[in-house]
Formats: structure tokens, C-alpha cells, sequence
């Protein structure tokens, strides 16, 4: 009885219906948050998933208009809860899932980051068989290939986020970025789509530099580095290709240090970062590039190091005629 007297006023009062009065902002708060509670404490007992569904269908239509942030914080985070406690089942969860991907979407900052929480929260929730693998695999993500597509489809939204959006939510997404790529997908399916990201002409360079590293270092644990030797090779003629010298070293310097396996090499890798790739090109920079360029020329074998040699040859800049002195 008290059930059904909750959920009639909670549907009269914003949840699911319009409701006629106008009420405080605190008051909504309170009506989805009663309704959350509701959900969570009596779906497992009650034979009636309508309320849940319309809820979320209810919150999807709400979250996609409103301005107001408070009552968008809420209704995510309610969300959120659902699906950490696994009361969601799998048809309603991709909902959520598609909502929060809808969300993060859009142009407003500080709204698409507060629905990276539950975006973040259901991916992780969805492939839970595919940790269970991956562990069992000794860290090396196993999974079929249209999960593998399906990943790469959410990871390609935050590549654009990171294009779009300033350098402090560029940060954010970047990090998230990395961590769902070392934990979903396998770094040989994502090395094309790093690179090209990397040479686009990027707003926040260093964020990308981050997630190359992050994907290099992957690829070299799961024992992909001659894999990504090869890779590195064919894709060299377009980092010279570039107009501008600094960023074809930039660029380089980045990709050569993030294939190192060098310790000492990598503790500079940060510096890296921090040097802009579309402003004057200092000595500083060319050196950086190389001691990288040689840690990786070493690494070749006889073919590898003749086919590395011949590709700097045809680029008249001096960096590159000094990097060939030096080798």
C-alpha cells in the first residue's frame, strides 16, 4: 500500500508526468531521490520492472533538456547507484549507457563531464566477462570482435571530446581515455587510430601525446613490440610529411620515446609533454629527439635499421641529416 501511494506521487510529481504545481528545485531532488530509493529497496521483491523503465525512460528525456545542474547531478548519480548495485538489468543498462554517451556528447562541459561518471560506470559494468578474461589472461584483453568494435565506437567520442573541449576537460577525458583503453581494448586495434589522432592538428596536443604512450606501453606488455616496431617504421613518412618542422619532431620524439623501453629515456618523457610542438624548435627539442630516435634505431634489426636510415635520408631538413650523423 505505502508502495503504491509513493510511486503514485512521485509519477504525478516529475518523475514520469508533468506535474501542474511548480515546486522547488529541492523538491525534485527529493522526488527522484525517493524514487531511486524505492527502486532500489523494493524491484527485488516486486514483480514490476515498470517502474524502473519508466524511470530511466523518464530520465532520459529530462537530463537531455534541463539547465539545471543540480537536478542533472542528482538523477545521474541515482542512476549511477542502479547500476553499481545491479539492479539494471542488460536491455536496460545499454539505455543508460546510450543516455550517458548522448550526454557526454554535448557542448556543455561541465554537463558532458558529470556524465562521464555513469558513461565510465556502465562500460565498466558491461564488460565485466571481458575483465574476468583478461585477468585470467594475465593482463592481455581478450574479447570478440564485435565487443572489440563496439568499444572502439565509445572510445572515439572521448577522441573527439579531447578535440573539442578546453585543456582542463581535455585532462579529464584524456585519463579516462587511457585507463579504458589499457583495460578494453587490445593495443593493436587502437595503434592505427592513435596515430591518426596524433597527427591531426590537435588543440591539446600533450593529451593525445598521453594516450599514445599510454597505448605504446600497453602494446609492449602484451609483447606487441616488434608489432609496434613495424608499425612505427610504416607510419614514418607521414610525421615528416608535416609542413612544419616542430611538430614533425614533436610528434616523432613523442612516438619514439613511448616505444622505449629505456627507463632513464622515459623519465623525460614528461618534459616532452610539456614542450609545445607548434612553437619555435629549440636545441633542447632536437636533442630530445635524438636520444629517442637512437634508443629506437637500436632496437632494429639489419632490414629494419636500413629501411629507419633511407626514410630520414629523403627529408632534406637538417635535424633530420643530424639525427643520421648521430646514429
Amino acid at each position: 500500500m505505502l508502495r503504491h501511494i509513493i510511486i503514485n506521487y512521485t509519477v504525478k510529481h516529475g518523475v514520469i508526468d508533468e506535474s501542474a504545481t511548480t515546486f522547488s528545485d529541492t523538491h525534485s531532488k527529493l522526488v527522484w531521490t525517493l524514487n531511486f530509493h524505492l527502486i532500489e529497496t523494493t524491484s527485488r521483491f516486486v514483480a514490476d520492472c515498470n517502474l524502473l523503465q519508466n524511470s530511466i525512460i523518464s530520465a532520459n528525456n529530462i537530463l537531455k533538456r534541463t539547465t539545471n545542474l543540480e537536478i542533472y547531478l542528482s538523477i545521474l548519480n541515482g542512476l549511477e547507484r542502479l547500476v553499481l548495485i545491479n539492479i539494471i538489468g542488460r536491455q536496460l543498462l545499454e539505455k543508460v549507457e546510450k543516455l550517458a554517451l548522448d550526454l557526454v556528447k554535448q557542448d556543455n562541459e561541465m554537463f558532458s563531464l558529470a556524465a562521464l561518471k555513469l558513461l565510465v560506470t556502465c562500460i565498466y559494468h558491461s564488460s565485466n566477462e571481458q575483465l574476468e578474461n583478461t585477468e585470467r589472461s594475465n593482463g592481455i584483453v581478450q574479447d570478440e570482435p564485435e565487443i572489440i568494435i563496439q568499444q572502439i565506437e565509445k572510445i572515439e567520442i572521448l577522441f573527439t571530446k579531447i578535440r573539442t573541449t578546453t585543456p582542463q576537460g581535455a585532462k579529464i577525458f584524456g585519463d579516462v581515455l587511457c585507463q579504458l583503453i589499457r583495460d578494453l581494448l587490445p593495443p593493436n586495434e587502437i595503434l592505427t587510430k592513435v596515430f591518426k589522432e596524433l597527427m591531426l592538428n590537435q588543440p591539446n596536443p600533450d593529451i593525445i601525446a598521453a594516450v599514445t604512450y599510454q597505448v605504446f606501453r600497453s602494446a609492449i606488455d602484451c609483447s606487441y613490440l616488434a608489432l609496434l616496431q613495424e608499425w612505427l617504421l610504416c607510419s614514418l613518412p607521414n610525421f615528416l610529411a608535416f609542413s612544419q618542422i616542430n611538430k614533425s619532431v614533436w610528434c616523432l620524439t613523442v612516438i619514439f620515446m613511448s616505444a622505449s623501453l629505456n627507463q632513464h629515456l622515459l623519465k623525460i618523457f614528461p618534459e616532452v609533454l610539456s614542450l609545445p610542438s607548434y612553437q619555435q624548435l629549440n636545441e633542447r627539442e632536437i636533442n630530445n629527439l635524438i636520444i629517442s630516435a637512437k634508443d629506437f634505431y637500436r632496437r632494429l634489426d639489419a632490414s629494419q635499421k636500413a629501411k629507419f636510415r633511407e626514410i630520414f635520408q629523403q627529408n632534406e631538413s637538417s635535424v633530420y641529416q643530424s639525427l643520421l650523423g648521430c646514429l
